[in-house]
């Protein structure tokens, strides 16, 4: 499966920010000010582009949502660079959208890109969804999720962020990443440390600048039917797949293939015990 160039999410757009909340009235043209007016269990619209950063804390059941894709984009097949009109900006120093100590919280249908930080940190807080955004251009990670529970991360699309496409960091558990395509992005393109009894699942990681897929002190995961494809650009450094202090991983029918360290369709596997698959080499189980 090939990707579009994607520098494209959201950079040509110039119309002015809109911002409605619910089936009220209120149009808003700042996006902080209006999260900040709606209540919880609101739907927050966004239409054009809105200057960043973004801070959600302390709420329950707020979606913040642009304006759908087309169908062809979307439903039929994977979200493309173009599919998103609705875009949330860096204006400031830090991560775009910032969500913590919240529950429920989606974000979708938003190209969230050029923060200086990451594009969206979701810190200690439980619950939610980033569905079908498109996270570009940040200096730091597309997407960060730390001491969190119980997120999704489902068909995004992840690309030319200046380190880690997603980072599932911090003592994280429960955070599912599933379809997903994540390319081009200066370090890992998954990278999970310190966490827990997570699923990554049917994502498409590609061309990213080290390990495509990168498991460092994490226990218990479940990765599996991704393909992971030409990440890395040192030998002795960069892996299709890596594990390293990681036990009772299942790692299996994952596509692994041109990746710096030359594996086909098995595992670096620098450290670890238990893990099962069909990726895992006899010395890691």
């Amino acid at each position: 499966m090939s990707t579009p160039a994607c520098g494209s999410c959201g950079d040509r757009l110039t119309a002015a920010c809109h911002v409605t909340i619910d089936e009220r009235p209120d149009v808003f043209s700042d996006l902080q000010a209006a999260v900040d007016a709606a209540p919880d269990g609101a739907t927050v619209r966004v239409d054009g582009v809105c200057t960043g950063p973004l801070r959600i804390s302390g709420r329950t059941d707020l979606t913040l949502e642009g304006l759908p894709p087309l169908p062809v984009g979307c439903v039929a097949g994977n979200l493309r660079p173009r599919d998103l009109a609705s875009t949330v900006t860096g204006g400031g120093d830090g991560e775009v959208i910032e969500v913590s100590e919240s529950a429920n919280v989606t974000l979708r249908f938003l190209n969230v890109v050029d923060g200086r930080g990451a594009g969206v940190e979701i810190e200690d807080s439980r619950g939610g969804q980033l569905d079908r955004n498109c996270l570009a251009r940040n200096r730091e990670e597309g997407v960060e999720v730390e001491r969190s529970r119980r997120a999704e991360v489902t068909a995004n699309l992840v690309v030319q962020n200046g380190e880690d496409g997603i980072a599932v960091h911090g003592n994280a558990r429960g955070i599912s990443l599933t379809r997903n395509v994540i390319s081009g992005n200066g370090h890992d393109g998954i990278d999970l440390e310190g966490t827990r009894e997570n699923v990554v699942k049917r994502n498409t990681v590609h061309d990213n600048g080290r390990d495509g897929i990168d498991l460092e002190d994490a226990d218990g995961n479940t990765i599996t039917g991704n393909s992971v494809k030409r990440n890395g650009r040192k030998r002795d450094r960069d892996s299709g797949i890596e594990l390293e202090d990681s036990d009772r991983n299942l790692v299996d029918g994952n596509r692994v293939r041109g990746n710096a360290d030359g594996l086909t369709d098995v595992i670096r596997c620098i450290s670890g015990d238990e893990n099962v698959g069909s990726n895992v080499p006899r010395h890691c189980r």
